[in-house]
């Protein structure tokens, strides 16, 4: 089953993996159901949506991290 992006809620770094993170709310489902995705995926995914929630963000790093189109 493909599930659409429904809207991002948080964001963290993943020391042990080394990689930024997004929590992600998924079309269809239940909040509680949101997942911690990496941001590459994402990216690949659905970069509007992560350069959109990257503007609401106070974090250089994170920010850095999601580039320019």
């Amino acid at each position: 089953m493909l599930l659409g992006v429904d809207g991002i809620a948080d964001f963290r770094y993943n020391q042990a993996l080394s990689r930024w993170e997004l929590l992600v709310n998924w079309t269809g489902l239940q909040p509680i159901e949101a997942s911690w995705d990496p941001l590459t995926g994402l990216m690949a995914q659905v970069p509007d949506k992560v350069r959109s929630y990257a503007q609401t963000v106070d974090n250089e790093d994170f920010v850095s991290a999601v580039g320019q189109p």
